[in-house]
Parts: structure tokens; C-alpha cells; sequence
């Protein structure tokens, strides 16, 4: 019977048909009870050329309101995809700008720090005149004048700088007050400790070592930032 295949035919189409829609999803499932239920009409009731007037105008019907459905689903789900490229649009914008700003912190960060330089050391022997006189002899010297400079810095913020100072000898014996700081897992053994005010203009840090019983080689000197090793350097004593 044609008018029942055709509904048959709606009925395999409506069950294709697939939405996330609430409300466009309960009218498919009205179209498909109606349609279910012409079917079941037509098989199990005594079929006449009246009948068949009636239903195929229902079926006439039907389709008519699959097609309105499905034109309702379409511009629905063009709604979605227009949705979607939009959000996709704005999410690489976001990436972008989210780059940008990341490089952009890198690089300010990066121009933030600080940069130390000029790491002097002098060695004096104290006369008991209260002068002080440079020597490179290790049995005169006692007393080691360390000195660096920190540059100035209008994109670092004004902080107070823990300084450690560390020389060894080429013993590998550290001089001076010998004391221990911990920084997580490492240990730093410094032979002298400053906190300086950094207030990003250019600052020179100066400190004085007393020391004694020197022998003659290679001295180190290194300047730790809290753990951080921003400089070194070498000299020799007869």
C-alpha cells in the first residue's frame, strides 16, 4: 500500500534525525508517535478507499511538518556552527593575546633583573696607626676588602638584597666567619653576610673580611644573591 510505505518512510527518516535541541527534540518524538500510530492504524484496521483518502491526507500532513521540523533543525544547527566558528575565532584571539602577554612577562621579567658587576677585591694590612696599606703578601694580610657594584634598574623594584660573601683558599678552606645558610637542599658556607637596600639606582656594596695566618696561592672569591652566584673572581698572594 503506497500510503503506508510512504509513512513507513517518514517514520526510517524521523528516526535518522538527530538534535540536541530540547524542545526540537520533543516535537520529533510527537511526529514519530503520530506516525507510529497511522501505521499501526492501517495494519490493523479494515482498509477502504475512504480510509485511504483519510490517512493520506494525514500523511500529507506528516510530511509537512517533517519538512518544517527539519528546516527548524537546520537553521538550528547552522546557529550552532555559526556558534562554534565565533567561539573558535575568539579562542584563538585569547591564544593569541595569552602569548603575548606570556612573552611579554618573560621579557620584563627579564629586563628586571639585576645585574651585578665590577667585583674588586683588595688585601690590607692594618698598620697600628689605624691605616690601612694594600699588600700581596699572605703573612701581612689582615683584612679583605671586597667591593661590586649593583646597576641601576627603573624596571627592578626597590627590595632588600641578602649578600653572601665567600672566599676560599686554596685549600679549599672557606675564611672569615665560616658560618652555614640553607636554601632548600644546599648549604652555603660564606665567609661574610650583608643585607643591602636596593632601591634601583646604582648601589655600591662594600664589605671588610678581617682574616689571618694566610699562606701564599690562589684565593676565590665568590657573591651570592640569597643562593644565586652573580659573581667571581680570583687573586693571588706571595
Amino acid at each position: 500500500m503506497e500510503v503506508l510505505k510512504n509513512l513507513e518512510k517518514s517514520e526510517s527518516v524521523l528516526n535518522k534525525t538527530l538534535t540536541s535541541n530540547k524542545s526540537l527534540s520533543q516535537k520529533l518524538q510527537s511526529e514519530k508517535s503520530r506516525i507510529r500510530k497511522l501505521i499501526n492504524d492501517l495494519k490493523n484496521k479494515e482498509v477502504t478507499e475512504k480510509t485511504i483518502i483519510v490517512y493520506q491526507k494525514s500523511a500529507n500532513e506528516v510530511d509537512s511538518r517533517i519538512q518544517l521540523l527539519n528546516d527548524e533543525i537546520n537553521d538550528y544547527r547552522r546557529k550552532i556552527d555559526s556558534t562554534k566558528t565565533a567561539l573558535s575565532v575568539e579562542k584563538t584571539k585569547t591564544d593569541t593575546l595569552t602569548k603575548a602577554n606570556k612573552k611579554l612577562t618573560t621579557k620584563l621579567n627579564t629586563a628586571a633583573k639585576l645585574y651585578y658587576y665590577d667585583l674588586q677585591t683588595a688585601s690590607l694590612k692594618i698598620k697600628s696607626s689605624g691605616k690601612n696599606i694594600e699588600t700581596d703578601k699572605a703573612k701581612r694580610v689582615d683584612l679583605f676588602k671586597i667591593s661590586f657594584m649593583i646597576a641601576e634598574n627603573e624596571l627592578a623594584k626597590p627590595a632588600k638584597k641578602d649578600i653572601y660573601i665567600q672566599i676560599i683558599d686554596n685549600k679549599n678552606n672557606v675564611l672569615g666567619v665560616k658560618k652555614t645558610e640553607k636554601f632548600g637542599k644546599d648549604i652555603l658556607t660564606y665567609s661574610a653576610f650583608a643585607t643591602v637596600k636596593y632601591q634601583s639606582k646604582t648601589l655600591k656594596v662594600e664589605q671588610d673580611i678581617p682574616v689571618a695566618d694566610l699562606e701564599e696561592g690562589t684565593y676565590f672569591v665568590n657573591v651570592f644573591d640569597k643562593s644565586k652566584l652573580v659573581l667571581k673572581t680570583s687573586f693571588i698572594l706571595e
